[in-house]
């Protein structure tokens, strides 16, 4: 071979490699699901173990639960599971280490969704919904092609995005919320938080409570529109769904970024730049390297 030949043959090796490696792949993307699920997680750590202690000195008991979906011990074990599953995951690429990391997830965040202390807290709910998305596409590593894997992946995180705001915006669909009733003695009336602060320093109790009327009413408005998000262009869809996630925690309340993370995280890989297929782009290098 001449060393033309081996020139070209040793650039095309590297324009490939070099462009392989800026591709996002998706085990980049299940990471920053996964990453998210762990932020909600431990970021009401001190509510949790502070309720887990309460529960062990003070055990509940409902006929409503079998015994061992009342057991604090079965909770205990099904949060700490759940975090170090994502601890695995994080430092995982084998596709059976992050099937199995992502099955054992979303199997303790469903426990968690239906056990009796954590049933009511929704950030099990929204976890739990993107470890399924985890366990999904984790299962399609290696078998789709990685556009294609991407492609779908983002379209179900959308879908999953569009339900769980939907089930929000219905769940608000009530004379109590559209008042303004409910949130004006949740928030308006006395949670110490700067938003709530500022409109208690400078507004009447009337006011506050014309207020409290039209933002919840714009709270219910904007997860109805989010409800859509499946239907728009991916991007658009993945920056509505940030924004709204953001400012629901700036504007309500930091502690339910416990709930909304996990979300944060499907919304976010959908603002990767979709990269040209591989084939294209080794052909156009190899042709720069012919010319």
């Amino acid at each position: 071979m001449s060393a033309a030949g081996c020139s070209s043959d040793t650039n095309l090796l590297v324009s490939t490699s070099s462009v392989s490696a800026t591709l996002p792949t998706p085990i980049v993307l299940n990471r920053i699901v996964i990453a998210s699920i762990l932020v909600s997680l431990l970021w009401k750590i001190r509510y949790f173990l502070l309720a887990f202690a309460v529960y062990f000195e003070y055990p509940l008991h409902d006929e409503f639960f079998p015994a061992w979906l009342s057991s604090s011990g079965v909770s205990l074990a099904a949060y700490t599971l759940s975090v170090a599953a994502c601890l695995v995951s994080l430092f995982s690429v084998d596709r059976r280490y992050l099937m199995g990391c992502s099955l054992l997830l979303t199997a303790c965040l469903y426990i968690q969704c239906i056990h009796q202390h954590s049933y009511n807290d929704v950030t099990f709910l929204t976890c739990f919904w993107s470890a399924a998305w985890s366990f999904w596409f984790t299962s399609r590593i290696g078998r789709d092609h990685d556009n294609l894997l991407i492609e779908k992946g983002v379209f179900i995180s959308h879908l999953i995005l569009s339900v769980i705001f939907l089930g929000g915006a219905m769940g608000k669909l009530t004379p109590g919320y559209w008042s303004g009733q409910v949130l004006y003695d949740i928030y308006f009336a006395a949670r110490d938080f700067w938003v709530f602060n500022i409109l208690r320093e400078h507004f009447s109790n009337d006011t506050l409570h014309a207020i409290s009327r039209w933002y919840s009413r714009f709270v219910i408005v904007t997860e109805m529109g989010c409800a859509c998000l499946w239907l728009l262009p991916r991007r658009w869809a993945s920056w509505l769904a940030i924004i709204t996630c953001c400012g629901i925690c700036l504007f309500s309340n930091v502690l339910l970024l416990s709930v909304l993370a996990c979300l944060l995280g499907l919304a976010v890989i959908g603002l990767h730049e979709e990269p040209l297929p591989r084939q294209s782009r080794v052909t156009g290098d190899a042709l720069d390297v012919g010319g």
